[in-house]
């Protein structure tokens, strides 16, 4: 497809309803989609996939749940660093899950203000 053809259509493609393989692997729509228009699970799995792409999506437009961040974390525990989590306000199973990513949010963790038992603490 001319590029011209291409810069008229893409600004009215929904990148939300590109497969996640064809969107990363095609180099026009890696520079021309507007990343901040995915949806908050579509930009994790992007991200899942290539990190790269974090750089090309503003994280402050979006209002991502810790459940939501808790698998691309498990996949990249490095990018946790581009997230403002509050250690201080996890819940119980958030804080389990954060420990699983890494023990050194031990530190971050107050694991006496929570109540386990036996079935949050299994695997």
């Amino acid at each position: 497809m001319p590029d011209a053809v291409f810069k008229r259509i893409i600004v009215s493609v929904n990148p939300n309803l590109i497969p996640d393989r064809e969107l990363l692997s095609n180099k026009r729509l890696v520079e021309s989609i507007n990343w901040n228009s995915l949806t908050n699970i579509k930009a994790i799995r992007m991200i899942m996939r290539d990190k790269k792409i974090i750089d090309r999506i503003d994280l402050n437009k979006y209002k991502f749940k810790l459940s939501e961040l808790i698998p691309l974390f498990l996949h990249h525990e490095d990018l946790i660093e581009y997230f403002d989590i509050d250690f201080v306000s996890l819940t119980a199973k958030e804080a389990v899950n954060m420990l699983q990513i890494s023990e050194s949010f031990i530190e971050k963790i107050e694991l006496e203000k929570y109540k386990y038992n036996s079935s949050d603490t299994i695997d």
